[in-house]
Formats: structure tokens, sequence, C-alpha cells
């Protein structure tokens, strides 16, 4: 019996690997993205803020202008179920310290926050620095406003960065 399954397994195997194509390099291409999470703070009321953990995907379509997903969650407060996300936008200016303008739009809820229909806009300017070639921290001030709810304050963020490269292939 286990001769067959080991039979069987590797005409599997040699199936598979007569389907599998050479790749050119001329057809692949790397994408510079950084992964950062990040931990932010604004007022919801006069009297109350909120404090919301995170990630957010940069994904580099040139040497400084990138975009990408992002996402928050309440993790302290008594806002538990509130949630963003999003799309940022970006612009990135220096190589070790980091200048870094940024839009986010998209929307937040729950939680009973007065956030209105919950559209978000959020822009913000952050400063990094990187430890090495792969590691960055850094920190960010912004405004969030919702558009038609009562949440509008400034935004105070710290993060940490992780460079990655993602592998593409175009045919």
């Amino acid at each position: 019996m286990q001769k067959k399954i080991f039979y069987l397994t590797l005409i599997f195997l040699l199936l598979l690997l007569n389907n599998v194509k050479a790749i050119e390099l001329d057809s692949v291409k790397k994408l510079f993205s950084i992964i950062s999470i990040e931990a932010k703070s604004y007022n919801i009321y006069s009297n109350e803020s909120i404090q919301l953990f995170g990630a957010k995907a940069k994904n580099f379509v040139s040497d400084n202008f990138y975009w990408g997903p992002a996402g928050f969650a309440a993790i302290s407060g008594k806002r538990s179920g509130y949630l963003e996300g999003g799309l940022i936008l970006g612009f990135q200016f220096g190589e070790k310290l980091i200048l870094d303008c940024q839009l986010f739009s998209g929307a937040g809820g729950g939680g009973a926050a007065p956030q209105g229909g919950g559209l978000i806009i959020n822009p913000s300017l952050g400063l990094s620095y990187y430890l090495n070639n792969n590691l960055s921290i850094g920190t960010n001030i912004g405004y969030i406003h919702f558009l038609n709810g009562d949440i509008s304050s400034i935004t105070f963020g710290l993060n940490i960065g992780l460079n990655i490269w993602n592998i593409i292939y175009e045919n």
C-alpha cells in the first residue's frame, strides 16, 4: 500500500513539474513596501479620548510616492467595537530621517461614537528614522474630521515600520 501511495505521489509531482514554466527575469519586478503598526489617539469629545491600534501598508509606486490600505481598532476607553478603515496616499522625503506627508480617507464607526455617516478625512505629517535597512520608528501628527459627524480633533501617532520587497510577475 505504501509503495502505491509513493508511486502515485511521484506521478502527480512529475505531472505538476511538467506544467512549470521558466520565468524570464525581464517579467519580474520588485516593488518596495513598508508595513507599519501604529498606535494613535484623538479626542471624540472635549473630555473623552480614544486610543487605537492598527496597521498600514505603504506600497511605493515611485521612489517617494505611495498608497495602501490602513485599518485601526479601539484598544482603550469606552468605545469597544469602534473601527476605522481606508486608504492612505503619501509622499516621503529623505533617506535616513524621513518627512512623511499622508492623507488617510475612509470610514469609521461603532462603539456608539458620534461619527455621523462615518466618512473620515485625516491628513497628517510624520517624522521617521531608520534604525537600520529594515526597521524604522516614527511619530505623526494630524487632524481627523468626520465629514457629517461630531468628531474633529488633532491626532497623535507612534509607529514601527518594516521594509519589505514584493516580487511581482508580469506576463
